[in-house]
């Protein structure tokens, strides 16, 4: 003995056999009897001594690990005696086992890092364990980071013992057995449920190798012992583990079986996985028993074990077992996290085994025996109901359906309180009285964003960053596609469909298919914007509006010499008039103010095809995705208003200056857009002239010389795109693209845009090449939304007077007198009438003159739009006498002489009544 060495290492080392007895230790290599009593006997009396002892042994497992990793013999005789010193001293010094907790855990890790496969010493490994889990309370579990870093990593390799598949079968089920008593101890200790989010990890970790077990043993073996171990736990002592102090508590042994024996089979394994099971169910609470439920659908998900979900009996054997072995009041947990799992999973385009699996689990869990108080039955049902009309609407045909309403019906049939079935007939019921309200069979019923709000969105397309318009381009690409109505056009993606539709709607019998798109209504005036839009990022030689507004108005009122369009002003803005006559800015509307800076935008557009215009090659990638979306889904629209953009914007690229690097390539890129637009337009009309003629000038795109493409719609989080730019210098030829006007014609001798139309060849080529400019489309955008709005608030005709001819397509005299009168009464002399007579009694109520909406004529023109003026506004003295009321009341018809608006024609007999001359 080295007396220069301290005591308790002087102790240690003397509980070893001599060196040179080492190898003939075996079979139990075990420390010498009498000085180890010496040892623990001084370390329980001495607790101070004990993190430096499990130090010393630490370092020396460690040592010993490396050289028996490396074959030497003797080394692992000692490396076994010193598992056993350190077993020892966790059952002697029990009390104070947190102290040297760290040390001992890390020498079970370092043992089984370096020698996983020789089994003797992972069952003296797993001895140690079960010792130290026996005792500890399991404080350090979450608080210490490194022992609890270290305490995963021993259960995981415990985990991979206790599912090994070595060939050998004996040693397969030795090692697997040596696992699971290792995470039954775990399974038994105070470390598992100290913390809860280490709760989460250990069962993440434990469920596997007993879920692996269980899947590979028959149904009929697994029935019979689950009554076995239901009625003869492991041990009564270990039953009531839990309840007993830690001092007197009773660590199992592990031992390797003994040879010559007969080897465990595999029924021994599968048991032992069942108790590891029914320990851990036994004690869990609501909470974890949820988180246990989780681990196990997880490791039913996992690469390794995919095919698990195919054994359908399998689960629903494992989803009744675990509910019955759960305790009492938390089994309603089982078929709650089911239904979530198969929530969660609704989206799949197909049925796939884990849906049948979950459904068929869900459904033997409600028809075993095990009854399932505090079950939100309303909840579970909702759920399922939810999940079954989520799946009718991806397919009719869906092959869970049959299943969910098994579960459904299952849910019937667990009965576990006097009204259940009342509640659930009166849940399913109130959802079919939903679904049939509702009209399954119709799309999503939330009401879908107008294109007048949507609108107000537009000028971000023409932002300085690049990255802002190509987010925004991508947002209004799916807005176009998924969201905006499209009344007036249908919505499949075939064009040809859409067309054979339109021709066989009202507005081909009307054969006036102005009214759709003449008539200013807001999808009209939203592609009118983005046309406009489109034209300032593709010409613009800088872009950016938000520095050109000013909240003081100033920006607006320091405008460009353009004139502001008529209309930009709201009715709330045209009320809105100063004492001194003149308008306030701030009243103008958002939008107004949004043109006004528009404009200037415009302004920096010149009127020939520049190389120092500001949009990027990715730009235009963008500008040909939305105007083929535009085509796509309002073939009508799309046509009446893209094409005069397209021969604005291909007379303003042919009048280019110079022949620069930069100009030609830029006009290379617009000519790229428009004739890729003329082909889709040619695709979706059916004009095989068009489509030839697009084909051919895109087959002559110079080698190298496209767009970029662009990313696929992504609404999350990513990495700013970034833009491919016009290059500075280099070589480029110089493309003739298409011709517009060939093109014209083309989609103008189109049969299927007369039939849709009703346009003959000479009228629609009149109709798309009207003159163009981003000015006038954007004048388009904010005018009021249709004729019959105009009609109410501006010139007094009946709006049925309007479309009558249209709708009758017949000549009718009587009618077209009744719209002689350039001015009727309205309701706006009646309340200045009543507002005078008040005025005699109560001069407090006197108002201003109101403006009278009656003086506004509209007119419908024979050419391509809807022409509407303004009369100036006049006020009209506020009548002051019950005279003049009376008469506005006799002229509406109201009093005693039967005048009216609607005047006759012909003279009417002298019992007819007064002629309204």
């Amino acid at each position: 003995m080295n007396f220069l060495n301290p005591y308790h290492v002087q102790l240690l080392n003397s509980s070893y056999p001599p060196s040179s007895s080492l190898l003939t230790a075996g079979p139990d290599y075990s420390p010498n009897s009498q000085e180890l009593s010496r040892l623990t006997y001084y370390a329980s009396n001495h607790p101070g001594k004990l993190a430096k002892l499990g130090s010393e042994l630490e370092k020396r497992i460690k040592l010993e690990c490396k050289k028996a990793q490396a074959g030497n013999i003797r080394t692992r005789a000692s490396l076994l005696i010193s598992l056993a010193i350190l077993r020892s001293l966790a059952t002697e010094c029990r009390r104070d086992i947190a102290l040297f907790s760290p040390s001992l855990i890390a020498a079970i890790s370092a043992t089984m890092a370096a020698v996983p496969k020789d089994l003797e010493v992972m069952a003296r490994a797993a001895s140690v364990f079960t010792a130290w889990t026996t005792y500890t309370d399991g404080h350090l579990i979450g608080a210490d980071s490194n022992m609890t870093r270290e305490y995963i990593n021993v259960l995981k390799r415990f985990a991979a013992l206790s599912c090994s598949d070595v060939q050998d079968q004996e040693v397969r089920n030795r090692t697997r057995l040596v696992g699971f008593a290792a995470l039954t101890g775990a399974l038994n200790s105070e470390a598992l449920y100290n913390d809860s989010v280490q709760f989460r990890t250990q069962v993440s970790v434990i469920m596997k190798p007993i879920l692996v077990t269980v899947f590979q043993t028959n149904v009929d073996i697994l029935e019979h012992q689950a009554e076995i171990v239901k009625d003869a736990p492991i041990s009564p002592y270990l039953a009531e583990f839990r309840t007993r102090p830690a001092m007197e508590r009773r660590a199992a042994s592990i031992h390797v079986h003994i040879d010559g024996e007969t080897g465990p089979s595999m029924s021994e394994v599968s048991s032992a996985a069942l108790r590891a099971l029914f320990s851990l169910l036994e004690h869990a609470n609501g909470g974890q028993l949820g988180h246990i439920m989780r681990a196990s659908l997880d490791t039913l998900d996992e690469v390794a074990t995919t095919k698990k979900w195919s054994q359908v009996d399998h689960c629903c054997w494992f989803a009744k077992q675990v509910a019955e072995w759960a305790q009492y009041q938390y089994r309603y947990a089982i078929p709650t996290w089911l239904v979530e799992r198969l929530v969660e999973n609704q989206e799949a385009p197909t049925t796939v085994n884990m849906h049948t699996a979950l459904a068929a689990m869900v459904t033997a869990v409600f028809d075993s025996p095990t009854p399932l108080v505090n079950l939100s039955t309303s909840d579970v049902v909702s759920n399922l109901m939810n999940l079954l009309l989520r799946r009718t609407s991806i397919s009719p045909d869906d092959a869970l359906l049959p299943a969910l309403v098994e579960c459904i019906s299952s849910l019937g049939r667990h009965v576990y309180y006097s009204d259940q079935i009342q509640d659930l007939a009166g849940e399913i019921i109130n959802r079919i009285l939903a679904v049939e309200a509702q009209n399954l069979n119709a799309k999503t019923k939330r009401t879908r964003v107008p294109p007048d709000i949507w609108q107000d969105t537009l000028s971000i397309l023409c932002e300085t960053d690049y990255a802002v318009r190509a987010d925004y381009a991508l947002g209004l690409i799916f807005y176009l596609e998924n969201e905006i109505p499209t009344v007036g056009e249908t919505s499949e993606g075939d064009g040809v469909k859409k067309i054979r539709h339109l021709i066989e709607s009202p507005f081909h019998h009307n054969a006036d298919v102005r009214i759709l798109v003449q008539s200013g209504d807001f999808g009209t005036k939203f592609l009118n914007a983005i046309q406009a839009y489109v034209y300032a990022l593709a010409t613009s030689s800088s872009l950016g509006l938000s520095s050109g507004v000013s909240s003081s108005g100033n920006s607006i009122a320091n405008g460009p010499a353009t004139a502001e369009p008529e209309g930009t002003a709201t009715e709330e803005s045209e009320g809105n008039v100063q004492g001194n006559g003149r308008r306030s800015i701030g009243s103008q509307a958002p939008r107004a103010r949004k043109v006004s800076v528009m404009h200037r935008l415009l302004d920096r557009s010149p009127s020939r095809a520049s190389g120092g215009a500001a949009a990027t090659l990715s730009d235009y990638s963008h500008i040909l995705s939305i105007l083929n979306t535009i085509h796509e889904q309002f073939p009508v629209r799309g046509l009446l208003t893209g094409v005069p953009m397209l021969l604005a914007l291909d007379k303003q690229t042919e009048a280019h200056d110079g022949d620069d690097f930069a100009t030609t390539t830029r006009k290379n890129a617009t000519k790229m857009v428009i004739a890729r637009v003329w082909a889709a337009i040619g695709r979706i009309w059916g004009s095989t002239d068009l489509i030839n003629i697009a084909n051919k000038a895109i087959a002559s795109i110079p080698p190298a010389g496209d767009l970029p493409s662009i990313p696929d719609l992504e609404f999350r989080l990513h990495p700013a795109y970034e833009a491919v730019s016009i290059p500075s210098e280099g070589d480029v030829e110089p493309w003739h693209g298409i011709d517009s006007q060939t093109a014209l014609l083309a989609i103008a001798s189109c049969p299927s845009v007369h039939a849709a139309t009703g346009l003959d060849q000479q009228s629609a080529l009149v109709r798309l090449s009207v003159e163009w400019t981003a000015e006038l489309a954007l004048k388009d955008s904010i005018e009021r939304s249709n004729i019959f709005e105009s009609t109410i608030r501006g010139d007094g005709v009946s709006p049925l007077l309007k479309i009558s001819p249209a709708l009758m397509h017949i000549d009718n005299v009587s009618l077209a007198s009744l719209a002689r009168s350039t001015r009727g009464i309205g309701v706006t002399d009646l309340r200045e009438a009543l507002e005078g007579r008040s005025s005699m009694s109560n001069p407090a109520l006197v108002k201003p003159p109101s403006v009278s909406t009656f003086d506004h004529v509209s007119s419908i023109a024979a050419d391509s739009k809807f022409v509407r003026q303004r009369t100036k506004s006049r006020r009209r003295a506020t009548p002051s006498g019950p005279a003049e009321v009376r008469d506005v009341l006799n002229r509406l018809g109201i009093g005693k002489t039967n005048g009216s608006l609607l005047k006759s024609s012909f003279p009417i007999g002298k019992g007819g009544g007064e002629s309204g001359t």
